[in-house]
């Protein structure tokens, strides 16, 4: 899904992997370190940002809604994303700075001493998680000196000889020979990670959070050393945590099948295929609910279909095979993406269902803040009859 973990990194930086091409420079530009070299944004078009799919959802409505401080923060991530400013760029006007403040608001509405704020992030594999919640980092460094913290479930996943036990103990299930399911994280680790951040105070001693090298044995990854981890010194404000299968919840062991049909998406269903493969990774699922405990908020976000996946997986792997690394084939890529779909038509749909009603007993985060949006192909907020996936759409 991403390019190998560079050996060391600051806590709380991550790397920004394309998302398409000639899009993004990563996070190697130095926050604001650009910016001399571009015209600034002189100023903001309020009726652009109110006609993004994101305005009213967080908290925009009429152009005094709009926080002076939004074209200089505008050009803080011009520079982060090393585009030319522009008024009527929508991954900034209509994306990411409306996000930025529906997060902030959380933030800002904590109790004082209360720990820090831990919001999940849900999405697809290539839907852009790991770029949206770097530039969140940054917005919050930028914004005031808030600390932000950024991790993801795949730093969590089970060192190699975990997952090769895993695998030779499921011998017969595809989905299982490969990391990325559940049942192949170490939920305890997650957990307890996040309590620790969670209950740093001032002066308290620094948190540990793993780091995995998916580039040891020849792909299949291991668990970083503990002196690559990344370390967190002082307490944080907000702490992210995004994942392609956060929020997925297990379905009644006594009839696998059970519980609400999916939903359609703009006219396109999600195929229910359960299998048996799914029966251990739905009792891995139990386990997340303790995940899911130290969730204060949620953002989920919706794509039309899952099958876009294959797709975004394949431009990932061309644009590595053209910078001259290593890269799956597209056979390859068909084969790998396999793994991971039958829990997408298994349970996708249903955590899309429930976060339309995020108040109602059951959901994830029931009663909690939740931010629901679909993306299009180019990984913008859109409505959802235009949402990647959708039949008519690239895919």
């Amino acid at each position: 899904r991403e390019p190998s973990l560079p050996k060391t990194r600051p806590p709380g930086r991550r790397s920004l992997p394309p998302m398409q091409p000639g899009a993004l420079v990563g996070l190697a530009v130095a926050l604001g370190s650009s910016s001399a070299c571009k015209p600034p944004l002189r100023r903001v078009d309020s009726s652009f940002v109110l006609a993004g799919p994101l305005a009213r959802p967080c908290g925009f409505a009429r152009e005094s809604d709009i926080p002076g401080r939004w074209a200089t923060l505008a050009e803080e991530l011009f520079a982060l994303l090393g585009t030319h400013p522009s008024e009527h760029d929508a991954r900034v006007h209509q994306y990411y700075l409306p996000l930025y403040f529906w997060l902030r608001r959380l933030v800002d509405e904590r109790a004082p001493g209360a720990p820090a704020v831990c919001v999940g992030v849900q999405c697809v594999q290539g839907g852009g998680k790991s770029t949206l919640v770097s530039a969140m980092e940054a917005l919050f460094r930028a914004d005031g000196g808030k600390r932000c913290f950024a991790a993801s479930l795949d730093d969590f996943y089970l060192p190699h000889d975990g997952l090769e036990r895993v695998a030779r103990e499921h011998a017969g299930n595809r989905l299982l020979q490969v990391r990325g399911n559940p049942l192949t994280h170490d939920i305890a680790l997650c957990v307890s990670t996040l309590r620790q951040l969670r209950a740093q105070v001032p002066g308290g001693p620094a948190v540990r959070v793993p780091r995995f090298d998916k580039s040891k044995f020849d792909g299949r990854g291991n668990r970083a050393p503990l002196e690559e981890w990344a370390e967190v010194a002082e307490p944080q404000d907000i702490i992210l945590l995004e994942g392609w299968c956060l929020g997925f919840r297990a379905k009644p062991s006594e009839s696998p099948d059970a519980g609400a049909p999916f939903e359609k998406s703009a006219g396109v269903p999600f195929e229910r295929v359960h299998v048996p493969e799914l029966e251990p990774i739905n009792a891995a699922l139990r386990e997340f609910e303790e995940i899911y405990a130290q969730l204060d908020a949620l953002v989920v976000v919706q794509v039309g279909h899952p099958r876009v996946v294959y797709r975004w997986r394949g431009e990932a792997e061309a644009q590595s095979r053209a910078a001259g690394r290593g890269a799956m084939t597209p056979k390859a890529v068909e084969r790998f993406v396999d793994c991971y779909m039958p829990a997408y038509t298994e349970y996708l749909g249903a955590l899309y269902a429930a976060s339309a009603g995020a108040g109602e007993a059951g959901a994830v985060c029931a009663g909690k803040p939740q931010l629901r949006f679909f993306i299009d192909d180019a990984r913008i907020p859109c409505a959802e009859e235009v949402a990647a996936g959708v039949p008519g759409q690239s895919n």
